[in-house]
């Protein structure tokens, strides 16, 4: 669906959605666990809904009250075959964990997901015992034999995702395990998954975010578990407000692990203002310079920082555009192609993104990459722009944040 935008003033309250990769987060371990857990102030994303009905077909039972989850946790056995739709974090839980249960194993997916690089399992899952079939490095990834505890080293660089899987998977098997993390990235999305697993009964000891050891036959426990506000869907309003627009966030956790709380500091390092009125939070962007952030470790952030940086004059910097490739998209070249297409001057040099200030937004066509960031970066943008911006392919915002264009409408100023 095609959306249309063009200068528009906001002003009013939002409240933030829950967060997609907390919620899928306690949504496995709850199905891992014994007896009936919780789960409240969940959301209803794709990314939530493909992790619901892989819980159900692992053998949970589910029932909704409201926004709240009853889960009573219970696994089938023999072999298994799950839809995780679109959502990587899911692939990447739900890989090791479900060889950990099951004898034979078939995961696939569907959309950008089809497209990402898988290669870790197939480097990695064999060392521990998993024979691993996959499509030249892409899902579907079919898996035969059980996760066998040891001593393992693993690469890190990727993505955190592949270690939270494995400290889960590890923490299910029948004797003790050590893994060693090499060049771990984004250890903040690391520490949200050890916290969830702490809520559950089950704590891996750990050093440096180095060594993991890992105790076998730990047994998850139910619990109440109330699934945060979701920071990533709050930085568009927060970099709209700290451009000029009248909008305060409501529902965030300001001691959250969630990575993308990085986005605070970024503020703060260009002259931004934090101000926290009650339960709300708003940016005052009066004084604001160019950024010089690296977002190594909360790379999501990079198309909405780009805004940030395309509407403040001087040329904005953020490191780490090595972590853009493997998304929904090539986030890296949609940004540049897409802000382009409206006047933006947007380029690499080495691994730093640079987005050059201050030009006036041309308007015109331009395309969401079927990238739910990418299409709620280009909305906010949208609305600085004196000619309509036409944003292709809007309706991906459905993965994380489904009420994202309804809370843009609500806040427009006739």
């Amino acid at each position: 669906m095609t959306r249309k935008l063009r200068s528009v003033k906001l002003k009013g309250e939002i409240h933030i959605p829950s967060s997609k990769s907390d919620g899928q987060r306690a949504l496995l371990l709850a199905v891992l666990a014994q007896g009936t857990s919780l789960i409240k102030n969940i959301g209803s994303s794709e990314d939530e809904l493909a992790m619901l009905q892989c819980v159900k077909d692992l053998g949970a039972t589910v029932k909704r009250e409201g926004s709240t989850l009853i889960v009573t946790g219970g696994l089938k056995s023999g072999s298994i075959e799950l839809q995780v739709g679109e959502s990587g974090l899911a692939s990447r839980l739900l890989v090791p964990v479900s060889t950990a249960i099951f004898e034979s194993v078939v995961i696939s997916g569907q959309g950008s997901l089809m497209n990402r690089n898988m290669t870790f399992f197939e480097r990695t899952l064999p060392q521990m015992g998993v024979q691993v079939e996959l499509n030249e490095g892409k899902l579907p990834i079919r898996m035969k034999g059980h996760l066998q505890p040891g001593v393992y080293e693993v690469d890190g660089s990727e993505s955190s995702q592949y270690i939270s899987g494995l400290l889960i998977a590890l923490s299910l098997l029948s004797a003790d395990s050590q893994l060693v993390v090499r060049d771990l990235k984004s250890q903040p999305y690391l520490k949200m998954t050890l916290n969830s697993m702490k809520q559950f009964g089950v704590q891996p000891n750990y050093t440096d975010f180095t060594l993991f050891e890992i105790k076998g036959k730990q047994g998850f426990q139910s619990c109440e578990y109330a699934v945060e506000g979701d920071w990533s869907s709050a930085s568009y309003w927060l970099v709209a407000s700290a451009l000029g627009q009248d909008v305060k966030v409501s529902g965030l956790d300001m001691s959250s692990a969630q990575a993308d709380r990085m986005i605070l500091q970024a503020f703060l390092s260009a002259s931004c203002r934090v101000v926290r009125e009650g339960s709300y939070l708003s940016i005052d962007g009066s004084n604001r310079i160019p950024l010089n952030f690296d977002a190594t470790n909360c790379p999501d952030l990079f198309p909405v920082l780009a805004v940030y940086g395309t509407m403040t004059p001087g040329v904005s910097k953020i490191r780490g555009v090595h972590r853009l490739a493997n998304k929904e998209s090539d986030r890296a070249k949609a940004i540049i192609s897409e802000f382009g297409k409206l006047g933006v001057k947007v380029e690499i040099e080495e691994d730093t993104l640079l987005i050059h200030g201050g030009s006036v937004l041309t308007g015109g066509q331009v395309d969401a990459h079927h990238d739910h960031r990418i299409a709620m970066c280009l909305a906010i943008l949208g609305s600085f722009s004196q000619f309509e911006v036409q944003i292709e392919g809007g309706d991906a915002v459905r993965k994380s944040y489904p009420g994202f264009w309804d809370d843009l409408e609500k806040l427009k100023v006739n």
